[in-house]
């Protein structure tokens, strides 16, 4: 079984869409459908687990491309209020896309604890 997110464009009212009301939103739809016995519960589970990777890795890329930092990390963080019991589940595109922008954010939070004066020599010097 195959999960899919939809593509709006980048000003579309649907950008504030990634937040924790939806997310919450989206797993009671998961609960219900699951209350329904519509499909088995490990089937369920891995669809829930990779939807909710591909629509916060979606919303985070949606606002890096449009340089909106703050969102994406915000959109990212949504990881943390998620069910993680299921992570071997995950695809491995999911999980490729997920360590390189933890990495990223990892690397962003550092970039900033250094001193300003520093970073533009830094940046001179790579250039």
């Amino acid at each position: 079984m195959t999960t899919a997110n939809y593509t709006v464009h980048s000003d579309a009212l649907t950008m504030g869409m990634f937040n924790l009301p939806v997310i919450q939103s989206i797993s009671d739809l998961f609960s219900w459908v699951e209350s329904q016995k519509w499909i088995k519960r490990d089937i369920l589970e891995r669809c829930k687990v990779n939807y909710f990777h591909q629509f916060i890795l979606a919303g985070t890329v949606r606002y890096l491309r449009r340089l909106d930092f703050q969102n994406a990390r915000q959109t990212f963080n949504l990881f943390d209020s998620i069910d993680n019991k299921q992570q071997c589940e995950v695809k491995v595109k999911w999980r490729v896309i997920k360590v390189v922008m933890t990495v990223f954010w990892c690397l962003s939070d550092l970039l900033m604890q250094i001193p300003k004066r520093f970073k533009v020599g830094f940046v001179l010097r790579v250039l």
